[in-house]
Formats: structure tokens, sequence, C-alpha cells
């Protein structure tokens, strides 16, 4: 699903960077709010008087240290997954995406910023994916997945449900991102409607039910073994 350089126009990869980079920006804001505390640190102290002023600083919480390791870690695992690839059509490629069991992991803004950071990582290293084309790829596999099992999360709010709103987020969420990435082929003028829409959907229909199940399955293991899932504290 990776698309390289030569797929994009450069209006639409210029503003696809442009929405990529400003929901990254956002992401990074939300969780150093959420990790992070403010604290006071004295200016100075005498006998006399017990404080001479105070400036204040942002410190990294206990809690916040946890998270930081959980999304290093969980970048770890889905950029080994996202390594596996197999030719679609038209120069694209199946994948496992990662983008809903980021976000059952970690929470939107969390899950959005390790998205970025494995597709950037492939880009920039290992050549998957143009460097010009990174603003399109991040959105597609790691802004609208991510956004899409958010919006299943919503729907899907009774907890009798939590693994079938897993399959269903992690299969909805390779359908969207092969859609974008579909359109973002037809508005630069590479292929048609009819050309590329219709066999991207049927085949990434496919790896979204094997995303579904490996999902649901790293999930099941997750919570067997105790490995905190932020969104279920989200939801508390």
């Amino acid at each position: 699903m990776h698309l390289p350089n030569d797929f994009l126009n450069p209006g639409t990869a210029s503003a696809l960077m442009g929405v990529a980079a400003g929901a990254l920006a956002m992401a990074i804001a939300k969780v150093k709010l959420s990790i992070t505390k403010k604290i006071k640190v004295l200016k100075g102290q005498l006998a006399t008087e017990p404080q001479i002023g105070a400036s204040e600083t942002v410190k990294l919480t206990a809690q916040g240290k946890e998270k930081i390791y959980a999304m290093a870690s969980l970048a770890a695992l889905i950029f080994a997954l996202q390594m596996v690839n197999f030719p679609i059509t038209g120069g694209t490629s199946g994948h496992f995406v990662g983008g809903a069991l980021a976000f059952f992991v970690l929470g939107p803004w969390a899950a959005i910023i390790v998205m970025s950071l494995v597709i950037s990582i492939q880009a920039i290293f290992f050549a998957d994916g143009g460097i010009l084309a990174l603003g399109a790829n991040v959105f597609n596999m790691g802004i609208l997945t991510v956004l899409t099992a958010y919006g299943i999360n919503l729907i899907v709010k009774n907890k009798k449900f939590f693994y079938f709103k897993i399959l269903i987020g992690a299969l909805t969420s390779v359908l969207i991102a092969a859609f974008g990435t579909s359109l973002v082929m037809i508005i630069s003028g590479i292929t048609t409607f009819t050309s590329i829409m219709p066999i991207m959907l049927k085949y990434h229909f496919l790896v979204g039910l094997g995303e579904g199940l490996i999902t649901w399955l790293i999930i099941f293991l997750f919570k067997k073994y105790n490995y905190q899932l932020w969104i279920l504290e989200n939801e508390k």
C-alpha cells in the first residue's frame, strides 16, 4: 500500500504532507500533555523567607514513562509486521498495516505518532514508499486507519463486543486505507476509478481479514498476560 514518489503529482503530495504534519503535531501535543505534569521549582531560599519566587517545569510522569515504553515496543512490532509485503496491483503492495492495533493498545493520539514513526523509518531507511509520498502514506496508513478504528470504537460501546470491534475495526481500517490510497492515485491522474478502486478493495478485503485476525490475537495475548491496554484505561 506504500506509494512511490512517481504515483503522486506535486500538488497532491504537498497537500497531504501538510495534513500529515499537522495531525502529527497535534498528536504530539496531546500525548505530551497526557504523560507530563507541571511542577514548581524554587528559585531561592532564605532562613527568613522560605521561598523567593518559583518557576514551573514539565516532568515526565511514571505512567508517562510506561506509555513511552509501550509506544516504542508496539512501534517495533508493527514495523516488523509491516515489512512482510506481497504485490497487489499497479505497483502497490499488500501488508499488515497496524493502525487498528496501535489504536486499541495506545489510544488515538499515541497511535498516530507510532504509525507516523514506523512509516517514516520505512521510507527514509528502507525505501519502502517515496520520500515525497511520505505525507500521503502517513495519511492513508497512519491517520485514516487510526481514525477508522477510533470511529468503530465509538460506535460499538458495549464491552461485551470488545473483540468483535477489534476485528471490524482492523478490517475496516485496511479498506479505508486502500480507498484513500486509490483515491490519491486517481486525483494524481495516475489511474482511473474503475481501473484501481474495485481491485484494491477486493484484495485488501482479504488483507483486512488477515489483519483483523492478527490484531485480535495480539490483543487477546496482551490481555491474557496483563499487558496494559491504554484504550481501556481511557474508557474507565
